[in-house]
């Protein structure tokens, strides 16, 4: 069993395109070295951010000190191959799901290629087909264990009756699910984690920078990945931006900024909750690496949750 630390660093943006706009390449390296220095022990990365842009900058980021960190990766989504459904289009491509054994073995070699490392410690099926048995793709994760080519594996955007038949099939360590106060409707998979003790890692924790209270409603939307989320429209931004106006003293009281009150918040909600915090510039991670170890009173954690909670989306 892999003992996941509680701060996690996502990679997603890093990948640029048509999800997140221009990137520089520089600068998410400088960010991962500043991640690094800060303590963050985890990072998360996957072969669709970019079309292996993410894993490839990580791969030149991490020489030398891939030791120092728990790494992982996914698979399932293809855009130089078929599959049993199209899941995207995007970048000039299809990008297809794909879990059949074959092509998760030629996925892993070219994550560890991209990633320069000959071995993943958790490996995560990124997105699932309710159409597809899930007999031979956790067979074949159960296999790679065994040759260690991964130390653990996991899954992402499931449901309940997805986890639970990878639960009895398997034995997975990770569920990875989208989860912020903004957004709980994976409550239900997070409660199940609970129960079967796996970790289950929150990604989009500040609802892709929302919550850490620096994005203007009138600033120009750039990229799907903010544009499809219904918290993005300027009117659920400004009441975002009001609701929150009440936490900056508590922040400034713990000597943090905002988001990194937030992140230690939703750390504490529950004992198996993690949180996966995209960054690609170092301010934003010397900013969200503050909440790693920052314990609140539980006063605090009461007050915030009555805030946060309580903000409803205009649709």
């Amino acid at each position: 069993m892999i003992d996941f630390p509680k701060f996690s660093l996502g990679t997603w943006s890093m990948g640029g395109g048509d999800s997140w706009g221009e990137c520089d390449d520089r600068e998410s390296i400088s960010t991962v070295h500043a991640a690094l220095d800060l303590g963050v022990k985890w990072i998360d990365t996957a072969p669709a951010y970019g079309n292996g842009r993410s894993e490839e900058l990580l791969g030149k980021a991490l020489k030398g000190r891939r030791q120092d960190i728990i790494l992982a990766s996914k698979c399932g989504l293809v855009w130089d191959e078929t599959g049993s459904m199209e899941h995207i289009r995007r970048d000039g491509l299809v990008v297809y799901r794909n879990l059949t054994p074959p092509s998760i073995r030629r996925q892993l070699e070219a994550t560890l290629t991209r990633l320069d490392t000959d071995y993943l410690d958790l490996y995560i099926t990124h997105h699932q087909n309710p159409n597809d048995s899930l007999e031979d793709p956790i067979g074949c994760l159960e296999e790679l264990k065994k040759e260690g080519k991964i130390r653990a594996y996991g899954l992402s955007n499931g449901n309940i009756e997805i986890i639970n038949k990878y639960i009895k099939l398997g034995n997975p360590e990770c569920v990875q699910e989208k989860w912020s106060a903004l957004d709980r409707k994976k409550q239900d998979e997070l409660t199940l984690t609970i129960q079967k003790n796996i970790m289950f890692q929150a990604y989009s924790p500040l609802e892709r920078g929302l919550l850490s209270g620096t994005v203007s409603a009138s600033a120009e939307v750039i990229g799907t990945a903010k544009k499809r989320d219904i918290w993005y429209k300027p009117e659920n931004i400004a009441l975002i931006n009001s609701r929150l106006i009440g936490l900056y003293e508590m922040a400034a009281s713990y000597g943090v900024p905002l988001s990194a009150l937030i992140l230690a918040w939703q750390m504490s909600y529950s004992e198996n909750m993690c949180v996966c915090v995209g960054a690609r510039k170092i301010f934003q991670i010397e900013e969200n690496a503050k909440a790693i170890g920052l314990k609140l009173s539980d006063e605090d954690k009461e007050k915030i949750g009555k805030v946060l909670l309580s903000i409803k989306a205009v649709e």
